[in-house]
């Protein structure tokens, strides 16, 4: 099978094609990548049953490896989303992204085709992993997590799956003031359930987003204290922003699942904001 017909396939069930580099490759890199970074894995004890949507914070591009390989810990088989410059940046990395899963998104674009993808592999009983604030954020007051982008919520809330918060602290610090190898801690809340949210699609999107983003923020609070021993801020969930996501009043996968014809259905483009999801 060649790479790029792998993108959009699960890990398990009769469509999964052989993912021998995958299964080979991120147990392994997952031993060496925790011993690297001393890394402190708490809660895993709340990671719910079947299908979700693995939600971090990212300031460093450590944050998408460290969720990749903790899926070893977690036993989710996940597959990341990730920008599609990342996969023209090498050829090399492209073959990698698709070997392990990865989902490549067009951001700023109406990428259904995306939707698609994500929607294949959760009926099929994987799960994504999504940063909701679609980049990594380095320029924000400190403890200030970036504004979030509902892509997160509206896969959720469409595929009535859960959200997994984790709180990532320490991956700031690799290249403050030069670089170096931190101690990073880890910790996974409490996953958030569409059904918990009411209201029309677009106002659950959005209290959904900011739950997350809440959670995320309190994760990394508890983390810090751990890593640290005190808490010299609190961490804070940007704004909540929209994120296009394409004209979802029509079909938005090759499966034909429709949605209702409401304009709650359809979230807004965040302007010059990017996302991965």
């Amino acid at each position: 099978m060649k790479p790029r017909e792998r993108v959009g396939k699960p890990f398990q069930g009769p469509d999964a094609p052989r993912w021998g580099f995958f299964r080979i490759v991120v147990p392994i890199a997952s031993l060496v990548v925790r011993m690297i970074f001393r890394v402190n894995l708490d809660g895993l004890d709340k990671v719910p049953e079947g299908p979700m949507i693995v939600a971090g914070n990212h300031v460093s591009y450590v944050d998408g490896l460290l969720l990749c390989v903790l899926q070893t810990k977690y036993r989710h088989p996940t597959h990341f989303l990730i920008k599609q410059e990342m996969y023209d940046a090498s050829s090399f990395l492209g073959w990698v992204f698709n070997q392990i899963g990865s989902v490549p998104v067009e951001r700023g674009t109406a990428d259904r085709k995306m939707i698609s993808h994500c929607e294949r592999l959760l009926k099929a009983g994987d799960s994504l992993g999504i940063f909701p604030e679609g980049r990594r954020v380095l320029d924000k007051a400190e403890g200030e997590l970036g504004e979030a982008l509902s892509g997160v919520a509206f896969l959720a809330i469409r595929n009535n799956v859960p959200i997994m918060p984790v709180g990532i602290v320490g991956t700031d610090k690799i290249m403050k003031p030069f670089p170096r190898i931190p101690k990073v801690y880890v910790r996974i809340g409490r996953p958030l359930y569409p059904e918990d949210f009411e209201g029309a699609r677009r106002e659950r999107m959005d209290a959904m987003t900011t739950a997350v983003m809440a959670s995320i923020a309190e994760q990394m609070d508890t983390a810090e204290i751990a890593r640290t021993g005190r808490l010299s801020h609190k961490h804070q969930a940007g704004a909540t922003v929209k994120q296009k996501m394409g004209e979802v009043h029509t079909t938005a996968s090759s499966e034909k699942a429709t949605v209702d014809p409401d304009e709650d259905l359809q979230p807004e483009s965040s302007g010059s904001k990017e996302a991965d999801a």
